[in-house]
């Protein structure tokens, strides 16, 4: 009994300990886990990865461990700036207690996610934004290392109240799933085994190609799959997807054997009631549709057989029937009836141009009204072949007699059609269009339409299309939306290949307006934002421009009202081509002036757009102007304080935010800034200037004749140097103002001394009486130069005055007198001297000459005695000579006789 206490008492220590470590542990490291984990995962993703808390607790899950971290989120970077990827309240994670303990697998059971908010979206160029993980730049071999690794043994997944939207611009494909809730149970520790899952969605949204084929679709799903682990085969077992009203069943598998998605299934309806699939139109899926009599056959099958990878695509089929259907609401009083519908879809080998749809019949009546239409289409892709004729009548008005309409909604007007088509598309493209048979005319007149979910009711007189082989000419566009009237007429090139291949569709058009409200299109302002008086641009959202688009526009409006600006008089050409908008010429009056403006928008990059743009402002209200453009306030903000009018030629370049505002890290440009006069009232900067001065005058100072240049760029609003008058004063600016208000800016002032205050005076006074006092005679000079230096910011400026300066230009008049007769003793002293040399140059050289003569007169002398002895002994050895002949002679006759 002693051995079998201890060993209770053991036990009892060591749960004691256990649960000690699980509260004490996670405190006492908790900090620094947090900061190293955040540090490591923010290094390995392409992404902005952040979390409020985490924890880890033994009693949420006894006796495993569950992780849970809260207020979880993903931001992405590059291609997906701000853009929330992922964001989730609280993220749990069950493990299984032993494999901590052990640490070598920790295995997972249980994955919690409570309120997760999740954003997918792909790019036209495939760029996903979840594939966020960096590339390893380390590719130096290691010793391997042994991190604790993860086992899935998942007993359960638990999604609670998702918001869930994929986007792929690939396929233009859009997907919105509101209030998700879904578990999923199965043994994953099992070869094979049965996974449950059950899925509700309270809202689901799809749209393909830019035709809408789901909204807010109630859907509830229920599957039971076969798991077979070790071939990575999933069988369908019992199974139903409820979507409204319609319910469909699947049969069959899908496998994934390697990096292949193989699937071999078919669907069907468990219900074949025509009001089945009615549920599926939002209009007639109202509460009190399970009141709604109907009749009539329905029939909806397919199947999916096939692989999926990315060379290749499964083979599908879908056959839909509706003979003889009815329904009617029963507070309403008329039915629609006689709907007939079959339509058959087939791909047997996933090849999307071995596509063929074929719709033999479509027919409903609605009271005296019909409808007809059929369509036949084949290789859609590579050469589309088409027959196709829309032939009915709809008076709109009638539609409230079959369906009940939400509040506030009202519609009515009359539409009219009589449309055939049948050929090749290969006949169009080359311009064949004899063998294109496609002719008819779409008729719309009296068109009204008001509902909650549009800002303003739409008033269309008439709409009338003309069909030709080549084109569509719209003969006249007429209506009324809200305030605005627009006329409009022209012709659509390539609509058959547009609306078949979602080619770009071409098009010139004349649009005139009397009165456009852009407002009205673009949303409501935020009401706290009018109490508060507040521009407010919540409400605006970036416009993007279609790809497969490409239309010339010549515009004419008379009045055009955009947030608060008025503006009359628009006349000007627009090109909307690849994305982009070109203006041409565009002018326009607005803010008490006039304004020219070419330039462009661009969108090709989602959700951003660029701005290219030359305005040429003539005589703008400044005041109005800064109170209408974010941009103004960046760039000037003086200009809140100014009364006047400007001219400008001002280049920008920028890029655009999702709310349509200027990205201030992109925007640069420059110009050049005219005014004849402007007023500034009210400037805190000015009044601390006037203030400094002691001259009231310059609290709300007249500029005369601006004439100014700047650049923008890097945050920063350079203003080169540039003369005017303040307050009558001559004056010199130059400086910079930053984006983000901050102030650095030089005021060089030429001020009358008479003008000047006794503080300043007082200055200059000292100056000049300590310089007399040491014997100078000097005043101050008319005009005093006066440097004003701002700093701070806009709402908080900061002013010094260099009255040092003016104190300096006395010194260098000081300077300048004392140089004057320096220069005037020196030139002096220089003459004096000049003369004293000049006059011992003379002596010495009146010295010189003497010598030169008497030394001349010597070498003569020397020269002629010198001449006489040299003649003399010539005569003598000469005289010799000839007595040497002669004698020499002589004794030669002797010897011959």
């Amino acid at each position: 009994m002693k051995i079998v206490k201890k060993v209770l008492i053991i036990f009892g220590i060591i749960i004691l300990l256990v649960i000690i470590a699980g509260i004490i542990i996670p405190f006492v490291y908790k900090d620094k886990i947090i900061e190293k984990a955040k540090t490591e995962v923010n290094a390995n993703l392409n992404a902005k990865v952040n979390w409020k808390d985490f924890s880890l607790s033994v009693f949420k899950s006894f006796p495993d461990i569950t992780l849970s971290v809260n207020d979880l989120s993903i931001v992405g970077v590059n291609e997906f700036n701000g853009d929330t990827l992922t964001g989730v309240k609280n993220f749990n994670i069950t493990l299984d207690i032993m494999s901590v303990i052990k640490g070598e697998k920790m295995e997972i059971k249980i994955i919690e996610l409570e309120n997760p908010r999740i954003f997918a979206k792909v790019l036209k160029d495939g760029k996903a934004s979840w594939d966020i993980t960096k590339p390893s730049a380390d590719t130096t071999k290691k010793a391997p290392s042994k991190p604790v690794s993860f086992k899935l043994s998942l007993k359960g997944f638990i999604i609670d109240n998702a918001y869930i939207v994929y986007e792929d611009d690939t396929k233009n494909l859009k997907l919105l799933m509101k209030n998700v809730n879904h578990k999923l149970k199965g043994d994953f520790t099992q070869d094979n085994f049965t996974m449950t899952t059950k899925t509700m969605i309270d809202e689901l949204s799809c749209s393909y190609g830019g035709v809408k084929y789901l909204s807010k679709v109630k859907t509830d799903l229920k599957m039971d799959l076969d798991m077979d682990m070790k071939n990575m085969k999933f069988t369908f077992n019992k199974n139903e997807l409820v979507m409204n009203d319609l319910t469909l069943s699947f049969d069959g598998f899908i496998s994934m054997p390697k990096e292949d998605i193989v699937m071999d299934f078919k669907y069907g309806l468990k219900k074949t009631e025509f009001k089945n699939i009615m549920s599926m139109i939002p209009a007639v899926y109202t509460k009190d549709f399970d009141k709604v009599k109907s009749s009539g056959r329905l029939a909806l099958d397919g199947f999916v057989k096939g692989t999926y990878n990315d060379k290749s695509l499964p083979g599908y089929g879908v056959n839909m029937l509706i003979e003889n259907g009815m329904f009617q609401y029963p507070s309403l009083p008329t039915a629609v009836k006689n709907v007939q519908l079959n339509l058959k879809v087939n791909n047997n080998d996933g090849v999307t141009d071995h596509t063929v749809i074929n719709l033999s019949k479509l027919h409903f009546e609605l009271g005296q009204d019909q409808f007809d239409a059929k369509l036949n289409v084949k290789t859609p892709v590579s050469d589309a072949q088409i027959d196709a004729i829309f032939k009915g009548r709809v008076n709109l008005a009638e539609i409230s007699r079959f369906v009940p309409l939400e509040a506030g909604t009202k519609i009515s007007g009359l539409l009219t059609t009589d449309i055939t088509a049948k050929g090749r598309m290969s006949s169009i493209d080359k311009k064949r269009y004899e063998e294109f048979d496609a002719k008819g005319n779409l008729k719309i007149t009296n068109l009204y339409y008001a509902s909650k979910e549009m800002p303003v009711p739409t008033d269309v007189k008439e709409i009338n299309l003309t069909f030709n082989p080549k084109n569509v000419t719209l003969n006249n566009f007429e209506s009324k939306i809200g305030k605005t009237d627009i006329k409009a007429n022209g012709t659509l090139d390539n609509f058959i290949a547009y609306a078949v291949r979602n080619e770009t569709i071409k098009g010139k058009l004349n649009l005139v307006s009397n009165y456009m409200d852009i407002n009205e299109f673009m949303g409501s302002e935020n009401a706290s934002a009018k109490q508060a008086n507040v521009k407010d641009t919540s409400h605006l959202t970036l416009i993007e421009i279609p790809g497969n688009v490409d239309f010339e526009m010549n515009a004419s409006i008379k009045k055009l009202l955009y947030d608060k600006i008025d503006i009359s008089n628009v006349k000007g050409n627009l090109i909307v081509r690849d994305r982009k908008v070109d203006l041409k010429d565009l002018k326009m009056n607005l803010l008490d002036g006039s304004l020219g403006l070419n330039g462009s928008y661009d969108t090709k990059v989602p959700k951003k757009a660029k701005v290219d743009m030359n305005f040429n402002i003539t005589d703008f209200d400044i005041k109005k102007t800064f109170m209408a453009f974010v941009t103004m306030k960046k760039l000037a903000p003086i200009a809140n304080s100014c009364k006047g009018k400007f001219t400008c030629n001002l280049s920008m370049k920028t890029d655009l935010d999702k709310k349509m505002e200027p990205v201030l890290n992109t925007l640069n440009g420059g110009g050049k800034l005219q005014t004849k006069s402007v007023i500034i009232e009210s400037s805190e900067t000015m009044n601390k200037i006037a203030g400094a001065l002691k001259m009231d005058k310059y609290r709300n100072p007249e500029l005369k004749n601006l004439n100014i240049s700047f650049k923008f760029a890097d945050g920063k609003v350079n203003v080169e140097p540039f003369n005017t008058s303040i307050a009558g004063t001559k004056a010199t600016i130059s400086g910079y103002n930053g984006f983000d208000q901050t102030l650095a800016y030089k005021i060089g002032f030429e001020i009358p001394k008479s003008e000047f205050g006794k503080q300043a005076n007082d200055v200059l006074n000292n100056m000049v009486a300590k310089a007399n006092s040491k014997g100078a005679n000097f005043s101050v000079g008319s005009m005093v130069k006066v440097d004003a230096l701002v700093s701070g910011t806009v709402t908080n400026p900061k002013v010094s005055v260099n009255l040092k300066g003016a104190a300096e230009n006395v010194a260098e008049d000081l300077k300048s007198k004392a140089k004057e007769e320096l220069s005037k003793k020196k030139a002096e002293l220089e003459a004096k001297a000049k003369a004293e040399i000049d006059k011992a140059k003379k002596t010495a050289e009146q010295k010189i000459n003497a010598e030169k003569e008497k030394a001349k007169a010597e070498a003569d002398r020397l020269k002629k005695e010198a001449e006489d002895k040299a003649k003399a002994a010539a005569e003598k050895a000469k005289k010799d000579a000839q007595d040497k002949v002669k004698n020499a002679a002589k004794e030669k006759l002797k010897k011959f006789f």
